[in-house]
């Protein structure tokens, strides 16, 4: 989702353009950033390796809808049974997601945490950028 269309989406729903000026938000979105490039990367890595032939891709989509809904963006997390609440919260998108709200809303910044996702998220892009067969031939 581009910037352009969340300052749209911010705007329909009420909050100030003031909220895109916030460092929490913006390093939120950066790190949910490379955090989807890497997954991608990843997946189609892994798409590109199963296939045989000129196959349509059937492993994308699946699985970027799996973890868009375990992030908690389409429906609150805390409503997911336990077991999977747990492996939600540990998430990088979950994470940035519940840092980007605290620090908008009540200007609390919980650095320690975000860092270890934000770290998480440039691994994940630095192994799909090193495994996708695409980038290794460049």
């Amino acid at each position: 989702m581009s910037l352009f269309s969340i300052a749209v989406l911010a705007y329909l729903v009420g909050h100030p353009a003031s909220v895109f000026t916030n460092v929490g938000f913006l390093v939120a979105f950066i790190s949910n950033v490379l955090f989807g490039v890497g997954v991608g990367l990843l997946i189609s890595a892994a798409d590109i390796r199963l296939r045989s032939g000129v196959t349509p891709p059937v492993l994308p989509t699946p699985l970027f809808l799996l973890l868009a809904f375990l992030s908690g963006y389409f429906m609150p997390a805390e409503l997911m049974p336990e077991g999977i609440l747990k492996v939600v919260q540990n998430l990088p998108p979950y994470v940035t997601r519940v840092f980007a709200e605290t620090a908008v809303l009540y200007g609390l910044y919980d650095w320690w945490r975000f860092t270890t996702a934000f770290s998480a998220s440039v691994a994940i892009l630095v192994g799909g950028l090193l495994l996708h067969p695409v980038v290794k031939r460049q």
